[in-house]
């Protein structure tokens, strides 16, 4: 009796282990249209996109384009290991903005998929300036890493 105890322990246990594993729970790397930057893959992360820019700053976009590109949106900002806060909406449009002395990203979803302005400013300091930006959430997301070169 004790033996067939255990077994229908092992049993079930291996049972609700197998389970647990559900093809819906794995992580997505967004897919990212990019204008007017280039932005590289990562080596050693998949989900990571990489890129530099200039001391003067730059202009450009992203948008989503595969089938999850309803969530690809700025989700998180961080400046230089400062994270940054959604600007409130006193307009109440379907934009949301992340604002602060280095520029301006701003969500736009008046048009689907949402597309993603960046307006970053002149460095002025000495130093490169990192902009670690995350799109989408949950299993679909993408980060991305702006290095910004120092003022020349």
């Amino acid at each position: 009796m004790k033996k067939q105890l255990i077994v229908f322990i092992v049993a079930v246990t291996v049972l609700a282990f197998a389970s647990c594993r559900n093809e819906d729970e794995t992580f997505h790397p967004l897919t990212l249209k990019a204008t007017d930057i280039d932005l590289v893959q990562d080596e050693a992360n998949k989900y990571k996109l990489c890129g530099e820019i200039g001391s003067d700053g730059i202009e450009f976009t992203l948008q989503g384009t595969d089938q999850y590109s309803d969530m690809a949106y700025v989700t998180n900002v961080m400046v230089d290991g400062i994270e940054c806060k959604i600007e409130p909406n006193i307009k109440y449009d379907d934009t949301t903005t992340y604002k602060g002395d280095w520029g301006e990203i701003v969500n736009s979803s008046v048009e689907q998929p949402c597309k993603m302005f960046f307006h970053i400013k002149p460095n002025p300091a000495d130093k490169e300036r990192v902009f670690d930006v995350s799109v989408g959430y949950g299993y679909w997301y993408r980060d991305i890493k702006i290095v910004q070169a120092k003022r020349n």
